[in-house]
Formats: structure tokens, C-alpha cells, sequence
């Protein structure tokens, strides 16, 4: 009776040491990536939902993150290979890489969100189509995430479709996203401000003016194909780990799908309360307003309509990474 005891005990023991052991691999066999993102900034929340909700895990990914203020800085690590993953915009991207610099783009991350808002002090004729609208903030201060970000390209490009000169009608101010951009608008550190969420929600209506919806934003400034943000990646990392940039973007596409299925409402909702510091009701409105801009898809159509946009652009075939934007549509 005693050995068959002990001969139980010792094979529960190494029972118990093999599936630790089988644990233990499987960790050692997750990779490691390095992913930069924009704190304060809703468009950054799709990692982030991947991370928490084990998503990345399930598809042997442990991530890293690194936070950087605006999207040239997310541009410049992603080159230098401090990061591997980023979802910065692509008209940041694209001087950098018709100099040589080897970045591609996976999928399609989030449409674009801004709004141009103006102080209840500006004299705004709400009353005026676009672009006339905006000719009242020549010579203001008008605040922008970051400098030479895709907020200040908006900006400029608000202006010069006004007929006002974007290097000498205004004064453009880095402010920061999130609740340091409603900060400074304020405390009328600026004039007018490129919103984008959750600025207009924790401002709430009546301390603002509306000078550019999002839907101008959308259909006049910038077109409804426009690329707002983007997977993208270091070009090196991908070609020497393809396996893994694909699980990547599998596991990147299944968190936009998590984001958007209705019973998942409240993990994300906490989820953006804590990582844009903001009151969970106050999350959950700006999550139910913004939302639907989670949008993976990636098509060749919406990359040609940027490339007419931009001559430095390069092609879908230089550019763009055919596994993961097939991943992006399904």
C-alpha cells in the first residue's frame, strides 16, 4: 500500500513539473514585440485592448510599449527600430520612407476623429460653408497634438483652403492630446484647437465652437478614403519575422472585432477610463461617439486615393504588407 502511495505521489509530482515545464515554454516561446503609441489619444486603444483582454497572449505575442507624445515620434521610432508596431499616420510616413526608410503598413487602424474648435470668444459665423468659416482665426493661436504631426497638416490645410497662409496667419502651439489639449484651451493658452477625442467630450458643449465637424473633416478636408491612422511597421522586423507579424495582425484585427461587439462595451469603457484618465461615464460617451472609427480595413483603393494626395507616397506594392491587409478585410 506505501509504494503504491508513494508511486501516485511521484507521478502526480511529475505530472505537475511537466505541465509547469509545458507552461514555462510556452511563455519562452512568446515574442516579443516593442509597440509606440500616442498616450491620451483614443485612436492608440486597440494594443492596449489586446494586451489587457489576453488577445495578444493567445497568439504568443508579450508586448511592450513605448509612449511618445505625436506621431513624428512615433515615425522615428519605429525607423530606428526602438519599436517594431506603431499605428502612425501615413502622411507622416511617407517622406521618411521615399527617402529609403524601409516601413510598411499592415492594415488600416482608425478613421480619422478631429474636429477644429474655436473659444466661445472667437467671432465664428456658424452660419458660413467651408472653408469661409475659418477665415475668422486668421492671426490666432491654434493648438496641434504635436509639431509636424498629421493635426498640424490638418490645420494648414484648413487654412489654405480658406486663401490664408498657414506659415504667417496663425501661430501653431504643441499642446499634447487628451486632458492636457483641454487644458490649454482652457487656460486660453490657444485660440482654436484640432480636437480629437476625447477633448470635445471632457470640454462639453457650450465651451466651444464648432469651426470643422468631423464629417467636413471627413468628406471636404481630408476625403472619406483618407488613411487617418495605420498599422505600420519596421520593414526589417517584418521580412526576419513573418510568422510573427502575421500573428500580430491576426491578433490585431480580432481586438477591433472585440471592440465592437456590444458585450465588450464595458471592458473597453474601463479600459479608456484608465489609460485617458477620464470618469468612467465620461469614457463611456466618448467610446459610444467614437467608436465605429475602429476600422481595420485596408484596400488598395484607399491607398492609390493617398497616393493622389501625396506624390512621395509608395506604391501598394512597396508600401504595403499583402498577408496582413488581407487579414485587415475579412
Amino acid at each position: 500500500m506505501y509504494r503504491i502511495k508513494l508511486s501516485a505521489a511521484i507521478s502526480s509530482a511529475l505530472l505537475s513539473l511537466a505541465l509547469l515545464h509545458s507552461g514555462m515554454a510556452r511563455a519562452s516561446d512568446d515574442s516579443e514585440v516593442k509597440i509606440a503609441y500616442v498616450t491620451g489619444d483614443l485612436s492608440a486603444l486597440v494594443p492596449l485592448v489586446a494586451d489587457s483582454q489576453g488577445i495578444f497572449q493567445k497568439h504568443q505575442l508579450k508586448a511592450s510599449f513605448i509612449a511618445v507624445k505625436s506621431g513624428p515620434e512615433m515615425v522615428s521610432a519605429i525607423i530606428s527600430g526602438s519599436a517594431e508596431f506603431s499605428d502612425a499616420a501615413p502622411q507622416i510616413a511617407f517622406p521618411a520612407m521615399a527617402r529609403g526608410a524601409h516601413v510598411v503598413y499592415l492594415m488600416n487602424n482608425y478613421d480619422l476623429d478631429y474636429s477644429l474648435l474655436a473659444r466661445p470668444s472667437v467671432a465664428i459665423n456658424d452660419k458660413a460653408p467651408y472653408p469661409d468659416i475659418v477665415k475668422p482665426l486668421k492671426g490666432m493661436r491654434v493648438g496641434v497634438v504635436g509639431r509636424g504631426g498629421l493635426t498640424e497638416i490638418f490645420a494648414r490645410k484648413v487654412f489654405a483652403d480658406a486663401g490664408l497662409n498657414p506659415d504667417k496667419d496663425m501661430s501653431i502651439i504643441a499642446v499634447g492630446a487628451g486632458l492636457s489639449a483641454v487644458g490649454a484651451f482652457q487656460n486660453d493658452q490657444v485660440d482654436a484647437l484640432v480636437s480629437l477625442p476625447p477633448t470635445d467630450t471632457v470640454l462639453g458643449r457650450g465651451k466651444y465652437e464648432v469651426v470643422v465637424s468631423n464629417k467636413t473633416a471627413r468628406d471636404d478636408v481630408f476625403g472619406k478614403n483618407f488613411i487617418s491612422t495605420g498599422v505600420s511597421a519596421n520593414g526589417d522586423f517584418v521580412d526576419a519575422n513573418p510568422q510573427v507579424t502575421q500573428r500580430y495582425c491576426e491578433a490585431y484585427k480580432e481586438t477591433i472585432d472585440f471592440i465592437h461587439a456590444p458585450q465588450n462595451r464595458e471592458a473597453v469603457v474601463k479600459l479608456v477610463s484608465a489609460k485617458l484618465n477620464l470618469p468612467v461615464a465620461t469614457a463611456g460617451r466618448v467610446f459610444d461617439q467614437y467608436s465605429a472609427n475602429f476600422n481595420a480595413r485596408l484596400t488598395k483603393e484607399r491607398w492609390d486615393f493617398m497616393r493622389k494626395r501625396q506624390p512621395d507616397a509608395p506604391t501598394w506594392e512597396k508600401g504595403v504588407y499583402p498577408p496582413c491587409a488581407e487579414i485587415s478585410v475579412k
